[in-house]
């Protein structure tokens, strides 16, 4: 029995390790990897829903449904929305993020839909994507970026450098800080793994990198770099969007 504690001990203190020294992993390259690929058709990934995930809130959706109880988005269906409406165009976006009719955990989306009409405020044209946008537009509470950056890459909005606005979600910085690919390195090494929330800077850094791993790649949609890491995270569920070929 003695030897068993021993025994279990031992590589408790070996987990303990790894998770200590998590950030000496190897990095990989992702440019490499997303070359030996085929590209991603990102504006066909698509997610399909039901009308009666979102009766909770009311005829709030009836815009995104019509007549229909179920439908199915694509990215390429929301920024259309967003194109010809904006407040449309949002809540499409929230669908599309969130088809069940709720966050993770069956948290509501209600302060997220009472916040479309201020965070639209923030980003109407002609403005560009700046450190200060970013973080009025996350300063609400129980609205942060997995709503915020949804709403900020269906917008269309890009920064002054012509970086265009992608998600940023949990499933990213799970793929990020556990993928670690060499090419993020600069912004991994100012995040930490138990905080998926970004700073505006590291936001902006992130968007930065994507474009350079997209133009090293090959690709000519951001999108298809954070669609690859999205549906790659280590850890997390299946997802559920399918992804354009």
């Amino acid at each position: 029995m003695a030897f068993e504690n021993s025994a279990f001990n031992y590589f408790l203190r070996q987990d303990q390790k790894m998770d200590a020294k998590a950030t000496d992993l190897p990095r990989m390259k992702l440019i490499q990897l997303l070359r030996g690929l085929q590209p991603i058709a990102s504006q066909n990934q698509s997610i399909t829903m039901k009308r009666s995930s979102f009766t909770r809130y009311g005829d709030t959706f009836d815009s995104v449904f019509e007549n229909n109880e179920k439908i199915t988005l694509s990215r390429a269906d929301v920024f259309k929305a967003f194109s010809q409406d904006p407040a449309v165009g949002a809540l499409k976006a929230i669908a599309w993020g969130f088809p069940r009719g709720n966050r993770p955990g069956g948290r509501t989306l209600q302060a997220a839909i009472n916040a479309i009409p201020f965070m639209l405020k923030q980003i109407e044209s002609p403005n560009y994507l700046t450190r200060e946008i970013y973080e009025k537009i996350n300063s609400l509470p129980d609205v942060k970026n997995g709503v915020t950056t949804k709403l900020l890459h269906f917008s269309g909005i890009t920064t002054q450098d012509g970086h265009r606005a992608q998600i940023y979600d949990s499933r990213i910085h799970q793929y990020l800080m556990h993928v670690r690919p060499e090419e993020y390195a600069p912004l991994i090494a100012t995040m930490r793994p138990s905080t998926s929330f970004p700073s505006a800077d590291q936001y902006l850094n992130y968007l930065r990198i994507t474009e350079a791993v997209m133009t090293g790649a090959g690709y000519e949609d951001p999108s298809s770099v954070e669609i690859y890491m999205f549906t790659n995270a280590p850890g997390k569920r299946s997802a559920r969007h399918k992804s354009g070929t």
